[in-house]
Formats: structure tokens, C-alpha cells, sequence
């Protein structure tokens, strides 16, 4: 007999002071959010970066593109050459990014405090990913020369709507160990940066899970209905084992192997997933076991945010965390940043 998946849809609140965005919560509220984060499975924190710190990453965002690309930040018309990364996904650079802003990021108290409060524990280690940059499609004014062309279309730079998991829903239920996640995550020596990428959706199985395992990003500004970005279904969390038995046909592409797994645009869940809208230097986390995505941009501004996600320690005595540990101490002393009492923990180069 066919299993047909079915789940409700949530009703998400917005924010009261400003309807275009969702509800949000400060660092502070963390009763609130909690409540928040049980019911749709996914929250916005409010203010975790000031102005400054979201100017310097836009920055340094528009010069990894200029020096990756022939793009100028001035001169849209050379945003229709070559993209910089993954086009259909608006992400920059294929290997994680290892640059001042992004470094000084990942080791930000704010955040740092909202993965630990929800995670209920403090021996985590932080992930390094890649940042976001979604093109203008609609309207977009151009400025050639001092010469002003009317407002132009660009459809061909919409990145594609998806929805997706960074996890094996199969292998999360069948399996009784995390035995052979941890031998997989054992061998990354972290030769190629690549291995940061490659840890990320490795969460273990539900009978041998020790963390709440979730994924976030910042939004570096303001990100509204029509500007494309974060694309979740609130709630899909409670109903990941019902629909994963309802998609057999999935299972049969992935097997129990895959750790990405795109879900496609005729499944029902489509019509319940929402744009998750938030204000410049805004935190979202979700749980990385909730259906997720992007939807395109279709306005004429740009999107810029940070990927970032947050796991337990890994133990110090092992090849895999000395590996990690030097690697990491050697991409932060060519960028010469500074590394907090707290970043030397979250990057793991010195033990809680």
C-alpha cells in the first residue's frame, strides 16, 4: 500500500514592529526563542552583528568577487560574465572561504551563545563554509559610464528554487550506530579545504545521536519577501520519519550514502515551505533535519549572508582533530586576524 506524506502548515508569526520581516528575538530572550525553535524548527536572532561588522563582510564579500572574477561592484553590467562559485545556488567559491570577516565571524560571542543555549552544552567547534551572493534580477538600475540606462531585467541570473536536506533521513533511522559516520569523519585529514565541506551533514542517527545538530547563516542585510534567500518548511522537523517512509523512490536514488539530498520541486511540502525574511546582521538557525533550501531572486536588490554551523568538540587526541587544528592555524595566520579566548576553542586549537 502507498504511503501518502501529509503534514499540517504552520503558521509562522511576523514580526509586530515590521510585517515584512518574521518574528525575531533577541540574544537575551532565550525562553522565547526556545518555545519558537520547538514549534517551527527554526528561529531569526535579531542584532548578533552591528552595522560595522555587516559593512566590513559585505566588503570583503565584493572583494573575494573581484579578485575571483571579472565582475566590478561599480559596473552591474559585468555581473552577466562568469559567476564566482556555484550560480544555481548563489554560493561563492566551491572550497570554504578563509578570509578576516568571515574568521572574525565564526568566533562571534552572539552566535556563539544562541548555538550553545540551544544545543545545551558549551564544547562546540565551529564550521567553515562559504558566503552567499544573490545577483538582482528585476529592475536593476545601471550606471555605465555616468550614463543612465533605464531599469533593466536580468531573469537569466535567478538562482534555482530548491528545497533540500543536509542529511540521509534514511540512514538517520535505520541505522543503530554512528559507528560508520564517525569512520568517514575519522579519515578527512584536511589536506584539501574541501574536508570542511565534506564534515558538514554527518549528524549521526537517531538512536546514537549525543547533540541537537543544526545549520544557521547571517543575513548581512536587510532580506526582504522578493529578494530571494532562505526557503524553509517550519515544522517539517516532527514529520521527517513520516515522509521519509512515503519516498521510497527517493530512497532508491540516494540509498543510504548520500548526504545531500535534493527534494523534488512536484513533492506537496513545496507549498509549505516560507521565505524566511530578516533584518541586516540577523542570525537563523534551523534544525539541520528540517526541509530547507533557497527561492530565487526577483527584485533589484542584492543578497549577501554567511553560512555557518555549529557541532560538539571532537576529541583532542585524535589524527582528525590535530589535522583540522593545524590546518585552521595555518589559514588564520595568512589572514592575520586576531583569535579570541573563544575562537582558539571554536576552531579547536585549544581544548575547553
Amino acid at each position: 500500500m502507498l504511503n501518502v506524506f501529509s503534514m499540517p502548515s504552520y503558521e509562522v508569526p511576523r514580526d509586530s514592529n515590521d510585517p515584512r520581516f518574521v518574528q525575531s528575538f533577541t540574544v537575551d530572550q532565550v525562553h522565547q526563542y526556545k518555545q519558537f525553535f520547538e514549534e517551527f524548527g527554526f528561529i531569526v536572532i535579531r542584532d548578533v552583528l552591528n552595522n560595522e561588522q555587516n559593512e566590513k563582510t559585505i566588503r570583503e564579500i565584493w572583494n573575494f568577487i573581484e579578485n575571483n572574477s571579472s565582475y566590478k561592484r561599480t559596473n552591474v553590467l559585468s555581473w552577466n560574465t562568469k559567476f564566482p562559485g556555484i550560480a544555481s545556488a548563489g554560493i561563492l567559491s566551491i572550497n570554504p572561504i578563509f578570509l578576516q570577516a568571515a574568521l572574525e565571524n565564526r568566533q562571534n560571542e552572539n552566535i556563539y551563545q544562541v548555538f550553545s543555549c540551544l544545543m545545551e552544552r558549551q564544547d562546540l567547534l565551529v564550521n567553515h563554509d562559504r558566503y552567499g551572493f544573490f545577483r538582482p534580477t528585476k529592475n536593476v538600475q545601471i550606471d555605465n559610464s555616468n550614463n543612465i540606462v533605464p531599469q533593466t531585467d536580468f531573469p537569466q541570473w535567478k538562482t534555482k528554487t530548491n528545497l533540500h536536506l543536509d542529511m540521509n533521513p534514511w540512514r538517520y533511522f535505520k541505522f543503530d550506530s554512528q559507528r560508520e559516520d564517525e569512520e568517514i569523519l575519522s579519515n578527512l585529514d584536511y589536506s584539501k579545504t574541501k574536508d570542511f565541506i565534506s564534515e558538514n551533514n554527518y549528524i549521526g542517527v537517531e538512536n546514537d545521536c549525543s547533540y541537537l545538530p543544526l545549520q544557521g547563516l547571517i543575513n548581512l542585510i536587510d532580506n526582504f519577501e522578493d529578494d530571494g534567500g532562505f526557503y524553509i518548511v517550519p515544522g517539517f522537523r516532527k514529520h521527517l520519519k513520516s515522509w521519509s517512509d512515503s519516498n521510497l523512490q527517493l530512497f532508491a536514488r540516494h540509498k543510504f550514502t548520500s548526504t545531500f539530498v535534493t527534494i523534488p520541486d512536484t513533492d506537496p511540502i513545496y507549498n509549505l515551505a516560507i521565505r524566511v525574511t530578516a533584518r541586516a546582521g540577523s542570525l537563523i538557525i534551523w534544525d539541520q533535519r528540517t526541509a530547507h533550501g533557497s527561492k530565487f531572486n526577483c527584485s533589484s536588490n542584492c543578497r549577501f549572508a554567511q553560512f555557518l554551523r555549529y557541532f560538539p568538540v571532537i576529541p583532542t587526541d585524535s589524527k582528525r582533530a590535530k589535522c583540522r587544528s593545524d590546518r585552521i592555524k595555518l589559514e588564520v595566520q595568512q589572514q592575520n586576524v586576531s583569535i579570541s579566548e573563544l575562537g582558539y576553542k571554536l576552531f579547536g586549537i585549544q581544548p575547553y
